[in-house]
């Protein structure tokens, strides 16, 4: 299970301190080292490859996601299987579920009257993406269902259908023994219920039931991992905090920030090729999608000079793992 926090493409995998899609390989490697059944299609051959072929096939970001891909998705639950795992749920939590995203199958990522589930299945394993827990979604009750910054530990709000389709159709259709999440967070340890010593009425009790779950953890937040491990009694796997380097420019930032070196050169030695650099720098800020939020700010070219200044500065002096 991959952690996607604000269900965006880019955010898939998302952790602190750990690089999820290389150490999902890594997993594999050892996994299948030990004699775990991953089929006869080849595997990616690296962790950008994996990723990719995710979201190729179907993710929940709604930027990219087409008809075709919820079509295409790893796995489907249709309307009249997910009825009966609904109908499962205690009588508040199915009350509550319905009075905040309405009846089943609800509206979010459903396909010919079937709820797609973003995946990518490897013979005996599932790689599922943990759907979002309302980013985006029209939410009947409470306006911060839209604001994954508000909703991400929001006590009291129920996570839509295709959240428990996913954790029930793991548990009751597909059959696994265990889950295995990647990245840093998850949502589902923070969903409403009691904070320690939980019942049947509480969601992360209900949807994972008897499955048991792994969860590699960095070592310096134990505050939150006891939040996994009290609430969705998860076996805590500590990893180390990686080496820190000075953060810097990398990729399309990087080339800029030589760009606006070469513009201060050339400023005092040859004047006359000012205006290329600058269509260069302005042609790259607009690639790169700076423009808007440094023109809003920046009313000369100098004004740009300047901000672009502090900005390289600032990410000198901070780290990166």
């Amino acid at each position: 299970m991959l952690t996607n926090s604000s269900g965006k493409a880019e955010r898939i995998g998302d952790a602190v301190g750990l690089d999820t899609p290389a150490s999902i390989m890594k997993v594999f490697e050892a996994m299948k080292a030990a004699g775990y059944d991953f089929g006869e299609d080849d595997m990616p051959s690296d962790g950008d490859e994996l990723i990719q072929n995710l979201v190729d096939r179907c993710s929940y970001d709604e930027i990219y996601l087409t008809e075709h891909q919820l079509a295409n998705a790893a796995g489907h639950v249709p309307k009249g299987v997910y009825q009966t795992l609904f109908d499962k749920l205690p009588q508040k939590q199915k009350d509550h579920i319905l009075e905040q995203w309405g009846q089943p199958p609800g509206e979010a990522y459903v396909h010919n009257d079937a709820i797609a589930l973003s995946g990518l299945e490897f013979g005996n394993i599932f790689m599922a993406l943990q759907p979002p827990r309302g980013y985006g979604m029209a939410s009947r009750l409470l306006c911060i269902a839209c604001d994954p910054d508000k909703i991400y530990h929001t006590p009291d709000l129920p996570p839509p259908h295709n959240y428990f389709a996913l954790y029930r159709w793991l548990h009751d259709v597909w059959k696994a023994d265990a889950i295995v999440h990647m990245g840093k967070h998850g949502t589902l340890e923070w969903l409403p219920g009691k904070g320690v010593g939980l019942s049947s009425e509480c969601y992360p009790d209900t949807f994972l039931d008897d499955m048991p779950l792994i969860y590699p953890f960095i070592i310096n937040d134990p505050g939150e991992g006891m939040q996994s491990k009290r609430r969705a009694h998860s076996v805590i796997i500590d990893h180390l905090t990686p080496p820190m380097t000075t953060a810097d420019g990398y990729g399309e930032l990087a080339q800029l920030m030589q760009l606006v070196d070469e513009y201060y050169q050339i400023e005092m030695l040859d004047p006359s090729k000012m205006p290329l650099i600058q269509k260069q720098i302005w042609e790259l800020i607009q690639k790169i999608n700076l423009d808007e939020a440094w023109m809003a700010t920046c009313a000369s070219w100098l004004e740009l000079k300047l901000e672009m200044d502090f900005t390289f500065w600032d990410k000198s002096q901070n780290e990166k793992p």
